[in-house]
């Protein structure tokens, strides 16, 4: 693996021990009314915008393959997304229904790994067929539709509320019971703007251009998104003032870092922002020496993403917000390193043994050998009259 894969790899692995963090929170108590649990709900926030930006970026590198192998490519993206839908979607179903009803956990929960399979049934149908500044746009033009709905009031009626929910995420936080739901259409728009980001370092990659201009371009657009965001918040920590009740409790939708689901403008830069420099810190520091165990050891959780992303919910949640346990801050501090240490290794096994093979309906075996077939045929022109 070259260190630009690496490298992708390791955005992925940050990715998922910013989800272990910001699940680590469930084990204090008043998490909510405590200062610790206040810094570390915040902190964690960057986990859902980088989980999705990588997966997009690794994406987008993935379609600058050869034409030839592009075929290959959709049916391995439109295997992945079956999987997550169908194996994925029971699989994390049934660990919600350790805290949930079965139905709410199975039926009327949508998963973050529901919203990447949809948007790899997206990618499927795009790959090598659009340009960067196409995804860029299409990512940027849902999360302003999104945007959009931030003001709507909750509809009662099961069919709008339904929709309402899968589409602009979790209206009402009293409803929870109800299943767990994020927002597909602004979840969908951040990872085609790291599609948008991988296809422009795969160009990147193939002229061997220096990978420091790529380092130094996410770290100064990371910075300049989240200085947006700063910026936004103080103007509006002295307009606040002059603005009417009703428009005051809208703004503040628009304008609240914390605003998660649904996603606020200014939540989307932050954090968004924050993931996106911390991609450039690990470009840079991939380069040296000094460097390389940090990014091989999240490279290691990058590779099993998906494996992790599970597994944490079994170290994190399951003992939380099944069995009711409680730590304090020495406590929580040791419960994390250890999950953060266990993730490690057992996804150390999970890559030595190729675990990925298993996350598959048997789509891109199918592909794989056609690919394989093709080549020899290529080679060999009359290869098929040899068989006879």
């Amino acid at each position: 693996m070259t260190t630009r894969v690496k490298a992708i790899d390791a955005g992925r692995g940050a990715a998922m021990v910013g989800v272990m963090l910001s699940h680590s929170a469930q084990l204090l108590p008043q998490r909510s009314d405590s200062d610790l649990g206040e810094i570390v709900v915040t902190v964690g926030m960057i986990a859902t915008p980088a989980f999705l930006l990588m997966a997009g970026v690794l994406c987008g590198f993935q379609s600058t393959l050869p034409e030839r192998r592009l075929s290959e490519l959709r049916i391995r993206l439109l295997d992945r997304a079956l999987f997550l839908l169908i194996i994925g979607h029971l699989a994390f179903g049934l660990t919600h229904a350790m805290w949930l009803d079965v139905d709410a956990a199975l039926l009327r929960s949508v998963y973050i790994t529901d919203a990447v399979a949809v948007a790899l049934l997206l990618a499927s149908a795009l790959a090598g067929r659009v340009t960067r500044n196409q995804l860029l746009a299409l990512g940027l033009l849902l999360l302003l539709i999104s945007f959009a709905t931030l003001p709507a009031h909750p509809r009662y009626a099961s069919w709008e509320y339904t929709l309402e929910r899968i589409f602009t995420g979790m209206s009402d936080m009293r409803h929870y019971r109800d299943g767990w739901v994020v927002p597909i259409i602004p979840y969908i728009g951040l990872f085609l703007v790291g599609m948008a980001g991988g296809v422009e370092y795969g160009h990147h990659r193939a002229r061997n251009q220096d990978q420091r201009a790529v380092a130094d371009f996410c770290i100064k657009l990371g910075a300049g998104c989240m200085a947006i965001a700063v910026a936004t918040m103080c103007a509006w920590l002295v307009l606040r003032h002059y603005v009417d009740g009703g428009m005051r409790q809208v703004i503040h939708l628009f304008v609240n870092p914390q605003q998660k689901i649904p996603l606020s403008p200014v939540y989307v830069l932050s954090f968004g922002g924050a993931a996106i420099l911390m991609v450039g810190v690990l470009l840079r520091q991939s380069l040296y020496t000094a460097g390389e165990f940090l990014s091989n050891r999240l490279a290691t959780l990058g590779r099993a993403s998906i494996f992790v992303f599970l597994l944490q919910y079994w170290l994190i949640s399951v003992p939380t917000l099944r069995f009711d346990v409680q730590v304090g801050a020495l406590g929580w501090a040791a419960w994390l390193a250890a999950t953060i240490a266990i993730a490690w290794l057992l996804a150390s096994l999970w890559n030595h043994f190729g675990g990925q093979r298993l996350l598959t309906i048997g789509l891109r075996h199918l592909a794989k050998s056609r690919t394989e077939t093709a080549a020899f045929e290529t080679i060999d022109p009359d290869a098929h009259q040899h068989t006879r």
